[in-house]
């Protein structure tokens, strides 16, 4: 996972690096498989940014699914965090990511350790949204649906992607997705120029 974007009660919208060990699939075929891609991944939304053939890897927007059942266990433990897709689950090991705040880490650990369920924290890692002098000025959704249509290209020229797209990504109306990107950019716009 490079970026996490949005999260609700349903989706989480990510940036993912895919590497693959075999040859990549060219865009017909991805768009051909991209029915077994979604359920697969427990995906609603899947799109390709980039491509390096020479690694073998592309860069893709995803809007997954959150797992319920899951999420109830958990929170059946008393424990405020959601699990990530995809959980991979093998002969020897299951492979599992949590989104949860810092506080809630040794809770889990305690859970985990109390039913006896062996574990090895691989990773830790925090979501810190950038900071920048306008900042303040807009509002954390309003900085979510900037920094999405950045990183899609949206303001690319050509552009990489579109005001449909873009809504599409985050469940929203094409006239919502337009009303709040011009909101934002003429937030930042007025503070960088007035400096308010």
């Amino acid at each position: 996972m490079l970026e996490t974007f949005d999260v609700d009660e349903r989706h989480i919208t990510q940036i993912v690096r895919v590497r693959r060990r075999s040859s990549m699939p060219d865009d017909g075929e991805l768009k051909e498989n991209e029915a077994e891609l979604l359920s697969r991944y427990n995906l609603s939304y899947f799109q390709v940014l980039r491509r390096d053939e020479e690694r073998r890897e592309f860069t893709a927007l995803i809007k997954q699914k959150t797992n319920r059942t899951l999420e109830d266990i958990l929170r059946e433990l008393h424990l405020d965090v959601f699990p990530t897709f995809p959980i991979i689950i093998r002969e020897d090991e299951s492979i599992m990511s949590l989104c949860a705040k810092q506080d809630e880490l040794g809770k889990v650990l305690k859970v985990l350790q109390r039913i006896e369920l062996p574990f090895e924290v691989r990773s830790l890692g925090e979501y810190t949204p950038p900071v920048s002098e306008w900042g303040g000025s807009i509002t954390e959704r309003q900085r979510e649906v900037l920094r999405l249509a950045l990183e899609l290209g949206y303001y690319e020229v050509p552009a990489r992607t579109n005001l449909t797209d873009l809504a599409k990504v985050i469940g929203i109306s094409k006239a919502a997705m337009s009303k709040n990107l011009r909101r934002a950019e003429g937030r930042v716009l007025s503070s960088l120029i007035h400096g308010r």
